[in-house]
């Protein structure tokens, strides 16, 4: 019974995609003040905030490029944790954002840039870039998916310890933008269908696929005439190496 099920069924794959393509200018940065152009005067930067007090200034060229700010964080006091310059921004839930940055530390591992997912003020997920690897300037970027939240804290983090003290840590170039849904971009994977004892399971990777293009199903015995509506498939986003 069990391997004469697959000639019990012909199949019939339908795909239906609605593709809405606008043109205008790009994507803005949501980060306030991601370049670090409003000084910090006393405190934070314009527009960001400081946990725990810091020797914290701006200067004005990176190096080897010039004309571009960097934000410089010389850390004072000691502890057993990351210290943080921070600002909160309201995101779209189910939607993917990438954050982009430049960080650079004293030391390896000093200097990284952080995700924290809220929801009706509570935390409910917290992701980063990575650590700096080397002591030169590192472009970082983190690609997530919002989720249920309704607002994610960017945060600038250094490790505060007592062996880090009077060390610097330094960001710069600090971007989150919106990309929408994430569609797949990789080869077709053709569509197969797997019979189990009492069903057919159906897979297929189109190019393009992504959760809001809707894959249809139809199928009728062989031998017959009338196709009858299945469930449609579902759309699993995760990479499966």
């Amino acid at each position: 019974m069990r391997k004469s099920l697959p000639h019990l069924l012909t199949l019939l794959i339908t795909a239906i995609f609605t593709v809405s393509c606008q043109a205008g200018e790009p994507a803005p940065n949501l980060v306030a003040n991601g370049d670090f152009t409003i000084a910090a005067d006393g405190g934070a930067p314009g527009s960001w905030k400081i946990a725990d007090k810091q020797d914290v200034v701006t200067i004005e060229a990176k190096d080897n490029e010039d004309g571009k700010k960097a934000l410089v964080v010389e850390i004072k006091k000691g502890g057993k944790g990351l210290g943080q310059i921070y600002q909160t921004i309201a995101v779209k839930p189910n939607t993917y954002y990438v954050l982009k940055g430049e960080i650079k530390g004293a030391d390896k591992d000093m200097a990284l840039i952080q995700i924290k997912r809220y929801k009706d003020g509570k935390e409910v997920q917290r992701m980063d870039t990575g650590k700096n690897k080397t002591a030169d300037w590192q472009k970082v970027n983190k690609l997530f998916n919002s989720g249920d939240a309704d607002h994610v804290y960017i945060l600038c983090r250094y490790v505060q310890k007592d062996e880090t003290v009077g060390k610097k840590v330094c960001f710069a170039n600090i971007n989150l933008k919106e990309m929408g849904e994430l569609l797949y971009e990789g080869e077709e994977v053709a569509p197969r269908a797997v019979a189990t004892f009492n069903s057919i399971g159906l897979y297929w990777k189109p190019t393009d696929g992504g959760p809001s293009r809707p894959c249809t199903a139809r199928y009728r015995k062989a031998g017959t005439q009338e196709w009858r509506e299945a469930l449609n498939l579902w759309c699993d986003p995760n990479d499966h190496s």
